[in-house]
């Protein structure tokens, strides 16, 4: 199994809930559920998007079982995204262009699918949980949703052709979208609102990607394709 960053729709992994599925996988601790689920014995959870399902199962990380029944949410989800307070999961439904969002002490979806461009693939929360910003395979943009709202704020955000995987770096400055048909990534600046500076050229059809951790060398991290600085 081939992990990934939860921001992005780009992981697919065949597990034993779905032989034919394609999924992607989001954790979240069991701190953050607040023992929604089960005993606070448990290690964490992972929230699995079922493509072919129109589906999100919830897993138990400690026992590797699916609990409960499976979420419904849009068609073809694909990305799944965990604000960082653990109380909610965006999913980013591919078929019907939006994204639904998840009550993790529920277990279920809340309010209405979020309306985002042409067919959103990644998706990632700011590291403050107040934006979520979903990248639009067909439109060639980037949704950023208010997440106290679950509304989109703004205009979308004009990146490359078919973006895909999305990652957002530690001090939410910037946001790295990788253009699966430029063979590129775009960088966004988070406070203009805005692609800046050119193109990063990557290797043939990019998909996933996610930043460098916090490191005490540097001050101020930005992607794991670009050196601390």
């Amino acid at each position: 199994m081939r992990w990934k960053s939860s921001g992005f729709a780009g992981p697919k992994l065949a597990v034993g809930l779905h032989a034919r599925a394609w999924v992607a996988l989001a954790l979240c601790t069991a701190a953050a559920l607040s023992g929604a689920l089960a005993a606070p014995a448990w290690g964490g959870t992972a929230y699995v998007a079922n493509d072919r399902d129109n589906t999100v199962s919830v897993v138990d990380t400690d026992t590797n079982q699916a609990v409960g029944k499976a979420i419904k949410v849009g068609k073809g989800p694909r990305g799944v995204a965990i604000t960082p307070n653990g109380k909610r999961v965006y999913v980013a439904n591919r078929a019907s262009s939006n994204v639904s969002v998840i009550n993790t002490k529920k277990q279920k979806t809340v309010g209405k699918p979020i309306k985002v461009g042409r067919q959103p693939r990644g998706i990632t929360p700011s590291p403050n949980g107040r934006r979520v910003y979903a990248a639009n395979r067909k439109s060639d943009d980037v949704s950023v949703i208010n997440t106290k709202r679950d509304k989109t704020v703004g205009k979308p955000i004009r990146v490359g052709h078919a973006p895909h995987g999305i990652t957002i770096t530690p001090n939410g400055r910037r946001v790295y979208v990788s253009d699966n048909d430029d063979n590129a990534v775009s960088v966004v600046n988070t406070k203009k609102k805005k692609a800046v500076g050119k193109k990063i050229k990557v290797g043939k059809v990019p998909r996933g990607s996610r930043p460098a951790p916090t490191a005490p060398a540097c001050t101020s991290p930005t992607s794991s394709t670009a050196p601390c600085r």
